[in-house]
């Protein structure tokens, strides 16, 4: 994502409770580049593929990687 949206690491405070969807919300409005690219990224918390309904807890790590093809 480093290469999409200028940053390696980007640390976003949520109300607590939220969930991923309320952070990939926030994601797409801070950097609105990459709303087209969410249907295609594999979303991890903590290492483990998530569903946009999967509860957030503090210092959860989310990563959004997306799909790329080649060979």
């Amino acid at each position: 994502m480093a290469q999409y949206i200028k940053t390696s690491d980007e640390f976003i405070v949520l109300q607590n409770p939220t969930t991923l969807q309320d952070l990939l919300n926030s994601v797409t409005e801070r950097h609105p580049s990459v709303a087209a690219m969410m249907m295609s990224m594999w979303i991890l918390i903590n290492g483990v593929p998530a569903k946009p309904t999967a509860p957030l807890k503090d210092g959860d790590e989310v990563d959004l990687i997306p799909l790329v093809a080649g060979g």
